[in-house]
């Protein structure tokens, strides 16, 4: 089972980047994890068409026969084990890649929560898309590092 983080953008602050770039790579010591960007546009006025051009190039990379859990600020909200349980059953019993999305700063278009099988939230607060990367990152850590039995989380 592959797991992926697909991103809006690159990463700016290299102390960021590295964190989760950092948390990704610990990652693959227990499950195979790709991180993949797409670009950012920029909006000049039109954020409308920044957002479906984002969304575009996010559903390009996608598989028919991936899972997709779309960030947002409306999605479930879970516990670390929570997510860790969600990430056994689903790297059981989905025959594709598990693929988290983070959108850009303005979000996606509705056809990609159309896509998405899941909407997961990391708060109910607002986040910088490259700050969410972080988190994220470190939580998938987390959750495979619990499904492993490892004694990260305690």
């Amino acid at each position: 089972m592959k797991l992926m983080l697909l991103t809006v953008g690159k990463i700016k602050d290299r102390q960021m980047y590295t964190i989760a770039n950092r948390y990704i790579e610990r990652s693959c010591q227990f499950a195979p994890l790709k991180w993949e960007t797409v670009s950012e546009f920029s909006t000049r006025g039109n954020v409308e068409r920044a957002k479906q051009k984002e969304t575009e190039n996010l559903r390009k990379v996608l598989k028919q026969r991936d899972f997709v859990v779309l960030l947002d600020e409306k999605g479930k909200t879970m516990s670390s084990t929570g997510l860790s349980s969600f990430l056994s059953d689903s790297m059981s019993n989905t025959p594709g890649r598990i693929v988290f999305i983070i959108g850009g700063a303005y979000g996606v278009c509705s056809s990609l929560h159309e896509r998405a099988d899941m909407l997961l939230s990391l708060s109910r607060m607002t986040f910088p898309h490259e700050l969410c990367t972080v988190f994220l990152a470190e939580q998938l850590y987390r959750a495979l590092s619990i499904i492993a039995g490892s004694s990260y989380h305690h």
